[in-house]
Order: C-alpha cells, then sequence, then structure tokens
C-alpha cells in the first residue's frame, strides 16, 4: 500500500478529507497517480528563477561563485523567458530569445543552465516536455568558445598602473587593494575574495587559501609588498574578512563596476576581467624566465610536471618568485607599485634601502618588517 497524506486534522475538515479523497480515487481510476497531479499543480506558477532556487536548495557541494553564476546568468542573458511560467515556455519563445541574442558565450551558457533546469522540472513533473531539447536540435551545435587571452603586455603596463593610481583613488579602498593582491600573486578571484584574517599570519610571513578551485590548501609567502598593504588593512579590518563588502556583512562578490572604471580610463583595447591579472601574472613570470614548474607551483594549478616533492617548494623560493614579479611590475610601471606602498598604504619613505641581514634579525617576520612601515622612518 501507498499512503497520500491529505493533510493537517487540525486544518482540514473531515468533509474536505473525504472530497479530497475522492478527487484522489478518481485520478487512479484514470490512471493518474495523484502525487503526480499534486506535483503538476505545483508547478503552474514556477519560473526558471524558482527553479534556480530549487536546484541550488538541493545542491549542497556547489560552490558559492557556480551558485552566484546561476541566479544572475538566467536573469540578465533572458530576460523574457526567466519569469515566465515554465508551463508556458515554448519552444518558439526560446527560439525568439536566441535568434534576437548575440549568441555569446554568456547566453549560450544561460541556455545550458535553462536547459538543465527545465530537465530537473520534467523529473519532478512540473512539466511533460522539455521546450529546450527541441530548441536546441532547432538552434544547432554551437561555436566552440574562444579562449581569451586577455592581459596586460609588458608595453602596456605603464598606461595601466597610471590609470589605476587616478581611478584607485576613487573607488573603495577594499577593491582597490583587492585588485592589486590579485596583480601581485596572480591568485583566482573566486579563491581570494574570501579570505579571512584567521588566515593571515604576520608572524610567520604567510596568507593561507583554503577554499580553492582544486581544493588544495595554497600557502603564500608574504612579500614585503603584501605585508606592507595588509597592515594597512588591518588597521580598520573587519572581524572576519580581508577584502569584505560595503555594508560589511560578507566579503566582496561584484568587482565588475569597479574594475570597468579602471579599463575605460586605462584603454588598453579589451575589457579587464579579475582572470586577466591572473594571465598577466603568468606573462610577468615568462618575461623574467621563470620556469613553468614554478608557475604552476606559483598559480596553484591542479596539474603540475613535476613530483610532489618538488611542488611543496620552500616558502622562501616562492617568496623570491614573487619578489621578482613584483620588481617586474613595478620596473615597467615607473614605479608605481612603491609609490603605492608609501602613498596608501603607510609605507616608509625609505624602502628602497635595502633591508637587513636576516641571519641577524629576529626570525619573527613581523618584527623583521617593521621597519617597512611610515611610522618607523627616523629609526631605518
Amino acid at each position: 500500500k501507498k499512503y497520500i497524506t491529505i493533510g493537517d486534522c487540525n486544518l482540514v475538515t473531515q468533509d474536505e478529507a473525504r472530497e479530497t479523497a475522492r478527487q484522489y480515487l478518481n485520478l487512479l481510476k484514470q490512471g493518474t497517480h495523484p502525487k503526480l497531479k499534486i506535483r503538476a499543480e505545483a508547478g503552474k506558477n514556477k519560473t526558471l528563477n524558482d527553479l534556480v532556487e530549487e536546484y541550488l536548495n538541493a545542491s549542497k557541494t556547489l560552490k558559492e561563485s557556480s551558485r552566484r553564476d546561476y541566479r544572475s546568468r538566467i536573469k540578465n542573458s533572458m530576460p523574457s523567458i526567466w519569469k515566465k511560467p515554465i508551463i508556458e515556455i515554448q519552444t518558439a519563445d526560446i527560439e525568439d530569445w536566441w535568434s534576437s541574442s548575440n549568441g555569446s558565450r554568456s547566453n549560450q551558457i544561460a541556455f545550458i543552465y535553462a536547459r538543465k533546469l527545465m530537465s530537473r522540472a520534467t523529473a519532478s513533473r512540473y512539466i511533460e516536455r522539455n521546450p529546450f531539447n527541441d530548441a536546441k536540435e532547432l538552434i544547432g551545435n554551437f561555436p566552440p568558445p574562444v579562449r581569451k587571452n586577455n592581459h596586460i603586455s609588458k608595453p602596456q603596463l605603464w598606461k595601466f598602473f597610471n590609470a589605476f593610481k587616478e581611478v584607485g583613488e576613487k573607488i573603495t579602498p577594499t577593491m582597490r587593494d583587492f585588485f592589486i593582491f590579485l596583480l601581485v600573486t596572480g591568485k583566482r578571484s573566486e579563491e581570494v575574495r574570501t579570505l579571512t584574517w584567521q588566515n593571515v599570519d604576520f608572524k610567520n610571513g604567510t596568507i593561507t587559501l583554503e577554499k580553492t578551485k582544486n581544493d588544495r590548501v595554497d600557502i603564500i609567502p608574504m612579500t614585503d609588498f603584501m605585508y606592507v598593504m595588509l597592515k594597512h588593512r588591518e588597521e580598520t579590518k573587519h572581524p572576519l574578512w580581508v577584502f569584505q563588502n560595503r555594508t560589511g556583512d560578507s566579503y566582496i562578490k561584484d568587482s565588475r563596476k569597479s574594475l570597468k572604471k579602471i579599463s575605460d580610463k586605462a584603454d588598453l583595447g579589451f575589457r579587464i576581467t579579475p582572470h586577466d591579472f591572473r594571465r598577466t601574472f603568468a606573462t610577468a613570470t615568462r618575461e623574467l624566465g621563470i620556469k613553468n614548474e614554478d608557475l604552476s607551483t606559483l598559480l596553484n594549478h591542479s596539474k603540475r610536471d613535476v613530483t610532489e616533492g618538488y611542488v611543496f617548494a620552500s616558502l622562501g623560493y616562492k617568496e623570491k618568485n614573487l619578489d621578482a614579479i613584483f620588481d617586474y611590475f613595478n620596473d615597467n610601471s615607473s614605479g608605481a607599485l612603491r609609490w603605492m606602498m608609501v602613498n596608501w598604504y603607510g609605507g616608509n619613505s625609505n624602502l628602497w634601502v635595502p633591508s637587513a641581514d636576516e641571519d641577524t634579525i629576529d626570525s619573527d617576520r613581523a618584527k623583521q618588517r617593521e621597519y617597512l612601515l611610515a611610522k618607523n622612518e627616523e629609526s631605518s
């Protein structure tokens, strides 16, 4: 026997329950299971937006960046469809949307997402047929995605940093520092956003990224530049996040508006994205002659062409490479990064003076670096 609950006896009268039972029995006589009818009724007013939330609630392991993408992609790419009841979405509606779109990769991804959501709706018996399957047959295969290779080239660094210095005075300090962190470390945007102060260790000079794309903990040696910048942020730090949002209730999630201001000012011939900083970082390593296996270690790639023993290179060796990349950016931008250290982050104006011999100073990295701060200019 299969039992079906009609309702709470405190909310449903005996007569209402009998009437509902008669309806269920009639459905069974017609060959329709009542639960399927209930699901169909429940799906009458559901939209793609509702399906997104159902999918996200059911997917416990989906990464935060993917969740944000599902919520925004369909809404922004399918304005004529995303709030329409799914039982009313026809193949012709999808064809009309596609023909009016530019067929960009973003629209292709929105189509893939919507098709997947509607397949779930079919499995849940909200709808009998997925119109996106028929539309795909009519549209045909999508063109292969064009692999982006945008990066800030060596001749463009001066132009970019000049624009960044000017715009950096107008955007929030948090967003400004976030972009610089991405550039000088080569890390992925989604990995840095969630960085917490708990994972910033001034004493040992390390920054730990736990939520990485390949689920591999990434330990970044703290260069002098990062030390000065993070010390500056620590003065007014958020209780949890290193790069908090405007309201302070979470970390920053959307950097597009601020990055567009820098792109417009720099006018490099392409719209800068956070991942372009990662490609720029990788290009700098090639210019410096840094080996591919060392680059893979710095970028924390999941696949590396070296043994595990070499992958876990010493922090000192990684720091040496990061310092070389810092100098590369600084030298090709007329000293922009050192200017930022002093003018934005309160660094010692005598920073270009060589530091003390590490063999003769305290092992506490934080104490070693106190000379970097402006308050200690006299003693340096």
